[in-house]
């Protein structure tokens, strides 16, 4: 595969290759921007779509198969960078974005280049950043799902530190102005300041400054002041550099913005503690806490104090294990580029109208149209979402409006509608599927997985490269739009059909016989956990999922239970819930499924307890994932994801006793063969890769009868 890194011959980009690169890509040489300059990458032209066209124009037969993007956007306007995620997406080509500045450090205003890191990191397939503080702030600022973020350690600076030539590290304190760029303190009073305090202290400062900048302002001040040593140098060689560094008893460094430093990892290669500003995420690249001290940004007697004590304490001697950091990064981005290596689908995602797609979810549903969307763009297809209102990262303008209750809340259902709000769903469905038409149309999207409840996507003008995947019983309305389209159109007039379970899918009158793929489960979420000893139950709290039967069984098995979801039904709750809670349930309500994840699998036991046909039981994977039994009610779907295990069953017939049964049995399972089960049978890798050849089959078979 061929990759268009940008950069290419920058030193963290070669870094995270191995020698020679991988036997299975070639990454492109940076463009020659300006000749009497070779080395020069940016402006990058590959940002603007001429450069595009003229490869294209003169016949260039290498294939571009993914685009990794490092640095050099900032020239753009936002137009111009909404501009170039569309030149990929209508190429097909993935997008991996690596965040090394989330602040950049040559802008003054960030508003523009946030909204640009926005635009990127919402198209890209792959997020990675160089910090734990990094994902948070990219999360907490920017929305973006920690999810799709990858924290890759940056790489060591210096290959062999023990071969830098240096004197012994010597007393004075440095500072390397270079040639003074927009991200460091311009004020030749901060750094006087800090060398008069710092000879206060016993201590000697030397600024380093390029030669470029004799006779500047900055210049004369700096050699007009007794307290400062200052070093007018040409740019030095590596080597030199280095063995400066190393002779300096503590860096100190003048950022005035930023997110990451190589600065920083080459003083910390070379065992010289740093002094850094308390802006971006410099103390979250620190390796060990006592390496360095932050000061305040731009503040002459914070930074020398923090400098001074870092001196006296000695050298830093660098904690971790630089050849392990390595070889991570190099699996990391192997994987991803592997991953990659396929050709790419442009996906439109419809979800069910009720409820929101974001967490708490509101059910199974919404939870496998979240995990879905992001297993596409895990592997490198674009996946546009369209979902009801407050779903994350979803196509706003053709959001699905909810379902209002309100003057209605007390017949409040999962399943029904109050008056006007049905005309009202239908109305935006309808311009939705109209948008979308339009849409395959011009060749934006390859193919549509269907996940709706409406009959609106059946019923257009033409039949759409269209996977539906049937989740629950039969609908009315669905079913009778789908017939239609079948008895106009020909048996591939409704597209393509997969169903979560054969007893999903029995209860509809399909044109064929729907592919069965079972749910699944995102493994970076529900993870296995050390037990304990309590009880859970987890879902809606609704008649159908039968809450009332777990709560009388875990009373039987003398478990304390812990109850975790949304009422979806209050006369259910009201009628036969409440009165059963006491000393021994504890309500735990709505949860993240991170939270969820963490009590389940400190659970004992869960119990699943449906008096409906389930279409599937996703909780049962979930909790399996965790390493916690379960026992379950035969009902629906259940019955096909525990059929290896009979006895895990409980019969609905004798709901609770058996469930009591069930229950012993599980729990003399090891936690770790259940996750592992669970984990070979219904992890969201796997289910993605078979959605993408059932996507990528439909795509095809609409493009060859087209």
């Amino acid at each position: 595969m061929a990759i268009l890194s940008i950069p290419s011959a920058h030193p963290y980009v070669q870094s995270i290759q191995p020698r020679g690169g991988w036997s299975f890509t070639h990454v492109l040489p940076d463009p020659v921007v300006n000749p009497d300059k070779p080395a020069q990458w940016w402006p990058h032209p590959a940002f603007h779509a001429h450069w595009w066209l003229d490869r294209e124009r003169i016949g260039t037969s290498e294939r571009i198969d993914l685009v990794h993007v490092h640095f050099g956007f900032e020239h753009l306007t936002v137009h111009q960078t909404r501009d170039f995620v569309e030149l990929l997406r209508m190429r097909r080509i993935p997008l991996v974005l690596t965040v090394h500045d989330i602040d950049n450090p040559h802008v003054v205003d960030q508003q523009a280049f946030h909204v640009q890191l926005r635009i990127l990191s919402d198209d890209a397939a792959r997020i990675l950043t160089l910090t734990e503080a990094a994902r948070v702030r990219l999360t907490r600022d920017f929305g973006i799902d920690p999810q799709r973020i990858t924290v890759v350690p940056h790489p060591r600076i210096i290959e062999d530190p023990q071969s830098v030539v240096a004197a012994q590290m010597g007393t004075d304190i440095g500072i390397f102005l270079k040639s003074v760029r927009a991200n460091v303190v311009t004020d030749a009073d901060f750094y006087i300041r800090i060398a008069e305090r710092c000879v206060e202290k016993g201590r000697r400062v030397t600024v380093f400054l390029h030669r470029d900048q004799e006779g500047t302002v900055l210049h004369r001040l700096l050699s007009d002041s007794p307290a400062v040593h200052l070093v007018l140098h040409e740019p030095f060689s590596d080597a030199t550099l280095f063995s400066t560094v190393a002779e300096c008893s503590a860096v100190i460094l003048p950022y005035l913005r930023g997110t990451h430093s190589g600065w920083l990892e080459m003083c910390r290669d070379l065992g010289v503690p740093v002094a850094y500003p308390d802006c971006g995420c410099y103390f979250s690249q620190l390796d060990d806490s006592s390496a360095g001290e932050s000061y305040r940004v731009a503040d002459a007697c914070s930074a020398a104090d923090a400098a001074v004590r870092l001196a006296s304490a000695g050298s830093a001697p660098l904690a971790v294990d630089r050849q392990a950091q390595r070889s991570f990064v190099l699996d990391v981005h192997e994987q991803i580029y592997r991953a990659m290596s396929t050709p790419k689908l442009n996906i439109a995602l419809i979800a069910p109208a009720r409820f929101p797609i974001a967490q708490p979810y509101a059910g199974g549903l919404e939870a496998f149209c979240a995990m879905m969307v992001q297993a596409y763009r895990h592997f490198g297809h674009r996946v546009d979402l369209y979902a009801a209102a407050g779903s994350d990262g979803h196509q706003r303008e053709w959001q699905f409006p909810g379902v209002n209750w309100s003057g209605y809340e007390k017949f409040r259902t999962d399943h029904t509608y109050p008056p006007g709000e049905m005309d009202r769903e239908d109305a935006a469905f309808a311009r939705t599927i109209a948008h979308l038409e339009q849409a395959v149309e011009a060749g934006v999207y390859d193919v549509i997985h269907n996940n709706c409840l409406h009959p609106a996507p059946f019923q257009t003008k033409r039949p759409l490269p269209m996977l539906t995947t049937i989740h629950t019983p039969v609908d009315e309305r669905m079913q009778n739009a789908i017939s239609t389209a079948v008895a106009e159109r020909g048996s591939r007039g409704a597209g393509a059909f997969a169903s979560v379970s054969r007893a999903a899918s029995s209860t509809w009158d399909l044109p064929e016989e729907p592919i069965v793929v079972s749910n699944g489960f995102d493994e970076n979420i529900w993870m296995p956990g050390a037990g304990g000893e309590r009880a859970v139950w987890f879902g809606r709290v609704v008649p159908e999922k039968g809450l009332h039967f777990a709560i009388d069984a875990a009373r039987e098995l003398g478990l304390e239970l812990d109850i975790a979801g949304r009422i979806g039904n209050e006369s259910y709750y009201e009628e036969e819930i409440l009165p059963r809670l006491g000393s021994d349930t504890h309500w735990v309500g709505e949860s993240s499924q991170e939270t969820l994840s963490a009590l389940v699998g400190g659970s004992k036991l869960c119990l699943v307890t449906p008096v409906w046909d389930e279409p599937f039981g996703l909780v049962v994977v979930e909790a399996l994932a965790c390493g916690t039994p379960v026992a379950a009610l035969a009902r629906g779907g259940i019955a096909e994801i525990l059929a290896d295990f009979p006895q895990a069953l409980a019969d609905p017939a004798n709901p609770v006793a058996d469930l009591v049964r069930a229950a012993r049995y599980v729990m003399s399972f090891r936690r770790e063969d259940w996750a592992q089960w669970s984990r070979q049978n219904f992890s969201g890798r796997r289910l993605a890769n078979i959605y993408t050849e059932i996507l990528e089959t439909v795509a095809f078979s609409s493009q060859v009868t087209q």
